[in-house]
């Protein structure tokens, strides 16, 4: 699930940074050297990081096994690519860590269930800004690495886990500054793991969607829904040849046009799309287009058998395209077997 921007907020805090930023170095000759605003200048240090000890802070040297049965747990090791999982001596300059910012996309009374969010620094996990180390959101990091390669994760910056009674597994929000730079928050609801150990896998390679399709390079903000020529989703227009522009062309035809991006109205209507058409995975697939895409990309990279001729033709879709079938081909490499039919299925 995608959730609603946070501009002003977000972009608000970019302007506090840079005054602060702007009179620290009025008042020094030279600021120091590790001062800095942007995702493309990380700081590390060492006296700011939590000391959290055993499988919260997993060496960088060895990778371990995955567990080729079933998915199981985080393996033993801390990398991925041979890039660290997890640096917790990381942090950032350019976000609100703050409880009342990272969760403003839960509803109010599940905000105290924040357990931790972490600063996320050109794809590996850094610092717990907010609360301290949790295993669990540890392990839901370790699965979003297994599918995503860290330069695919450069415009995460937050990562967050709750522990509530909601049905609201994850969510992506998008953040953007002050000129226009999209990045995101991703939240994991912990409580997914008693769904199935299969839950947080395709819970979180569901929403490393909304972090791939909700990019600049995919999704125009400046364009509005009279002037949106392909596909909008309520924030934004989809650029030509963008996967969801494409995605829907392929597949949606005139299920399009009963689309009312954040109505209320969406859930029943999706019911009734899934009752009639198996080329969904379920009721929430059938909700809009992104959903669509985001469930049958998690199904597929885990290799989720599918039988009705519409999943076969978006499993195609998949394939045919090199950068979405170099996933699939991640999570095969990793040693991780298909995962069973997790899904309701539609028809």
């Amino acid at each position: 699930m995608i959730r609603n921007v946070r501009r002003a907020a977000h972009a608000a805090f970019i302007l506090l940074v840079m005054a602060v930023a702007a009179a620290y170095a009025s008042e020094v000759d030279a600021p120091p050297a590790n001062l800095g605003i942007t995702t493309a200048t990380p700081t590390a240090f060492a006296d700011a990081a939590p000391d959290v000890g055993g499988s919260q802070t997993p060496s960088a040297a060895d990778p371990g096994p995955a567990d080729p049965e079933s998915g199981g747990a985080r393996p033993s090791g801390g990398a991925l690519d041979e890039v660290p999982l997890y640096d917790p001596e990381l942090v950032r300059f350019d976000v609100d860590c703050s409880l009342d910012f990272v969760s403003s996309g839960v509803e109010e009374q599940f905000i105290d269930s924040f357990v931790a969010t972490h600063y996320v620094v050109d794809g590996v996990l850094g610092h717990a800004c907010y609360g301290s180390p949790d295993d669990r959101l540890l392990d839901a990091w370790y699965w979003l690495r297994v599918v995503a390669p860290v330069e695919d994760l450069a415009a995460l910056i937050l990562f967050a886990g709750y522990d509530a009674p909601s049905n609201l597994f994850a969510y992506v929000e998008p953040l953007v500054d002050f000129e226009g730079v999209v990045s995101f928050q991703m939240t994991v609801n912990l409580i997914a793991e008693h769904f199935g150990e299969h839950e947080v896998p395709l819970t979180v390679a569901h929403e490393f969607t909304h972090v791939l399709t909700g990019s600049a390079a995919q999704l125009d903000r400046s364009v509005d829904y009279e002037d949106c020529e392909t596909y909008f989703e309520g924030e934004g227009c989809y650029v030509r040849g963008s996967y969801i522009a494409r995605w829907t062309e392929a597949f949606w035809g005139d299920w399009i046009d009963e689309i009312e991006p954040g109505s209320a109205e969406d859930a029943v209507a999706a019911e009734a799309r899934c009752d009639v058409d198996d080329s969904f995975l379920g009721p929430y697939a059938a909700t809009n287009p992104e959903e669509d895409f985001a469930e049958t990309f998690a199904a597929y990279v885990y290799s989720v058998p599918v039988d009705s001729e519409g999943l076969l033709a978006k499993y195609e879709f998949m394939d045919a395209d090199p950068e979405l079938r170099s996933y699939r081909e991640r999570v095969v490499a990793a040693g991780i077997a298909p995962f069973p039919v997790a899904f309701e299925g539609c028809g």
